[in-house]
């Protein structure tokens, strides 16, 4: 045989005999801060910190301590979110997340993270007074906005009638009027309620349709 063809048969038997090193692992380091008046004065107890890549997982902090390390992660890029929750558990602070690339026996630096109040969301259903459906009354969109104290109107989206309940999401905390607009055949109907939203929380109101005069 071909004393290179035996060489070259003897290197490849050796590479196929190596074992394949592993990806290894490696840190993240976080640093958060609840934006503008810290933890105690916002209510936030703990933080939850979620990562998705390689790997996924979710670790619980005391958010008082401003910082932690994830440790013994599998190298490769990770999305990373924050939220700070209440004794309750509800997450009442958010931030967006942001894409970290572990390296094999490195820490790396998450971004330092400023969380802010979560929006909140209205769920906001309706009903007619006479008991009759939207193709009664020859209904097939409803307007709902939110207004506040001021009367600017804060959000609004057009739903279909017969749904019956839409979201108005990304809405600040505060107290709000409610209001549910449709025009029909029978000419226009509406209403209105009241709703109260603490921060990242979802609520939901009932609204009674009449005929406008």
């Amino acid at each position: 045989m071909n004393s290179n063809l035996i060489l070259l048969l003897a290197a490849f038997s050796a590479s196929c005999a190596d074992d394949v090193s592993p990806l290894g692992q490696g840190e993240i380091a976080l640093t958060w801060q609840i934006s503008p008046r810290g933890c105690a004065d916002a209510n936030v107890t703990n933080v939850v910190v979620g990562i998705h890549g390689p790997e996924t997982r979710t670790e619980i902090f005391e958010c008082d301590r401003g910082e932690a390390t994830l440790l013994d992660l599998t190298a490769g890029t990770y999305s990373v979110s924050i939220e700070g929750i209440d004794e309750a558990g509800i997450a009442r602070f958010t931030s967006p997340e942001s894409r970290v690339t572990v390296h094999p026996e490195l820490t790396t630096p998450n971004p330092h993270t400023r969380l802010v109040a979560k929006p909140s969301e209205a769920v906001v259903s309706w009903r007619f007074e006479d008991g009759r459906v939207c193709g009664a009354h020859g209904l097939t969109q409803m307007n709902i906005s939110a207004f506040d104290k001021f009367d600017y109107q804060v959000a609004t989206v057009d739903a279909d009638c017969n749904e019956a309940s839409t979201a108005l999401s990304e809405v600040f905390a505060g107290t709000y009027l409610i209001q549910v607009t449709g025009v029909g055949d029978d000419g226009v109907w509406i209403g209105d309620g009241t709703i109260s939203l603490q921060r990242g929380e979802s609520a939901k109101m009932e609204v009674v349709l009449s005929p406008a005069l």
